[in-house]
This record gives C-alpha cells, sequence and structure tokens, in this order.
C-alpha cells in the first residue's frame, strides 16, 4: 500500500473513522488487538492487522513508511502519545490524528507529533447542548487543536 491511512484501534471512533473512509473511497489499513474484530473487517474485504499498534513491527506490516496519515484512537492518553511518537519516527512526514481523554495530555500529544487532537466527549457535550438549545452556531472548529495551518504558513495553533 502506499498514500493510504492507518487506523490504530477499532472502538467507536476507529470505527466511524473507518466508515468516513468507506463511503469516500480512501485506502486504509485498521490494526486491532482483537482477532474476532480483525476477522470480521477481512471477511467484509477490509484490510485489517491483528496486533498491537506500538509495536513498529505491527506499523511497518501496515505499511507506517509509505502511509499518508495515522489515526491514533487507543484506549489511553499515554498509548496515543507512545503511537503518535513511534509512528513520527518510523514516517516523519506522516500526518497524526489523534484523541485525547483530558486536556492535559494535548501538549503532550502535539509535542509527540500528532497534528490534529480532539477531544470527543468536549465535541460531542458542546454539540448536544447546542442541538437541543436549537443553536446555530457550532464551535467544533474551535475544539480541534492543530499544530499546523494546512497553508503552507506551518503556524502552531492550539485550540481549546
Amino acid at each position: 500500500m502506499k498514500d493510504h491511512y492507518i487506523i490504530a484501534g477499532y472502538g467507536s471512533l476507529g470505527k466511524t473513522v473507518a466508515e468516513v473512509f468507506q463511503n469516500q473511497g480512501v485506502s486504509y489499513v485498521v490494526i486491532d488487538l482483537n482477532p474476532k474484530i480483525v476477522e470480521k473487517l477481512s471477511v467484509q474485504g477490509i484490510k485489517a492487522i491483528e496486533g498491537d499498534a506500538l509495536e513498529s513491527e505491527i506499523l511497518r506490516k501496515a505499511g507506517i513508511e509509505k502511509a499518508k496519515g495515522f489515526i491514533a484512537s487507543l484506549g489511553t492518553d499515554s498509548n496515543n502519545v507512545f503511537m503518535t511518537l513511534t509512528a513520527k519516527e518510523l514516517n516523519p512526514n506522516i500526518t497524526i490524528s489523534t484523541r485525547a481523554f483530558t486536556e492535559g495530555a494535548i501538549n503532550k500529544l502535539h509535542r509527540a507529533g500528532a497534528e490534529l487532537i480532539v477531544v470527543p466527549e468536549i465535541i460531542g457535550g458542546l454539540e448536544l447542548a447546542r442541538t437541543l438549545l436549537n443553536l446555530e452556531e457550532s464551535h467544533i472548529e474551535n475544539l480541534i487543536s492543530k499544530s499546523k495551518i494546512y497553508d503552507k504558513k506551518q503556524v502552531k495553533k492550539t485550540i481549546i
């Protein structure tokens, strides 16, 4: 594979990302520890690798060196930080998107190399309240922490 995306962790967040990629015809591979998930995905024709995404060899098996993007969606901030460091070490040019469970992890994830970070619980709560109150203005764009703007300015920007 080349210019593909890697989704590490196929929980609710990873599954949602995979559905969007599938609908958009984007080439991707999933890494997950659960053999039942990997088998189910393989039967559906989705490329999936059983293993620990924290291990360099598993990331190499997923084609990290030639991947365009990486979604770190493991279950803890510390795992996502470590995985981001490892992915950037194997492919310094890869774009990494991840989740944070706590706001305190955001700067650590940026320093590890993540370009885009979201805290799904905060975004979800604000959007639920916005919808229930019939407020038109969405704040989602302001709740995504970005380490670089995608207009070649390469300016570090953190929002939250």
